[in-house]
């Protein structure tokens, strides 16, 4: 049978403890290119946690690991880094676990933790995420799910998403109507992507913040042939590992 794709927003998350599927958390600003690019900077995994508690936790137990992530935008105190995966990228993060959490990303990673099947995907690494999602949805028969975790459709997430959905329908998957209208809003989008993203509300807010060379790498596509997984879960924080290599 081929997957069938199905793209949610963030609001709907409720909906998906329901169902079993291979999961792709899209959030390009910025969660999702830090995990990507914490890995592609030679990082042995990052650990996603949901909240500061997990944090100073997975400190006590993994030897020196770096901490990462935000609140309201701002580095949280303490914390090696803040959540700019330029940063991840330019500072020595090699053979060192990361530990990150945010105010909305890492959050939804874990409304989807009773899947097996969890993968990050984005503009970075978006023909690699997809083609491995395709293989594991095969291998175990279950359906693809994005999940786009901006709030408005055009968001960076949802391009994002609307790319990535092309590409597993261009491999024989069968898009449900928010993915089609994710893929049409990407190829309608993706001359001008950069410059809608820069003038949208939050674009234009990281921006004023200093990020705006963040922003220019999350809309690179295929940057990197890498694919975030979660491979293992615990302590309320989910590990994640580049499988790219493993399943090809």
């Amino acid at each position: 049978m081929k997957p069938e794709v199905h793209l949610f927003g963030m609001e709907n998350s409720i909906e998906l403890e329901k169902k079993n599927a291979v999961y792709i958390i899209v959030d390009v600003i910025r969660a999702g290119t830090m995990i990507t690019c914490s890995l592609a900077a030679g990082a042995k995994g990052v650990y996603a946690a949901p909240d500061l508690d997990t944090v100073w936790l997975l400190k006590d137990r993994i030897e020196n690991c770096i901490l990462a992530g935000e609140r309201d935008y701002k580095k949280v105190s303490g914390f090696d880094h803040g959540n700019s995966p330029i940063e991840i990228l330019e500072n020595s993060v090699s053979q060192k676990f990361l530990v990150l959490t945010t105010s909305n990303g890492t959050r939804i990673i874990h409304s989807v933790g009773n899947s097996e099947h969890i993968l990050v995907g984005g503009f970075l690494n978006a023909s690699a995420v997809s083609a491995t999602a395709y293989t594991i949805a095969k291998q175990t028969n279950l359906d693809i799910v994005l999940i786009a975790c901006g709030p408005i459709e055009e968001c960076e997430d949802w391009l994002a998403a609307g790319l990535i959905a092309s590409k597993l329908g261009e491999k024989g998957c069968i898009l449900d109507e928010d993915a089609k209208l994710a893929s049409e809003s990407y190829e309608r989008n993706k001359d001008n992507i950069n410059n809608l993203i820069k003038n949208s509300a939050e674009g234009a807010k990281l921006k004023r913040l200093g990020y705006e060379r963040d922003i220019d790498l999350c809309l690179q596509v295929d940057r990197y042939l890498l694919v975030p997984k979660v491979l293992l879960k615990e302590s309320n924080a989910y590990l994640f590992q580049d499988v790219a290599d493993a399943l090809h």
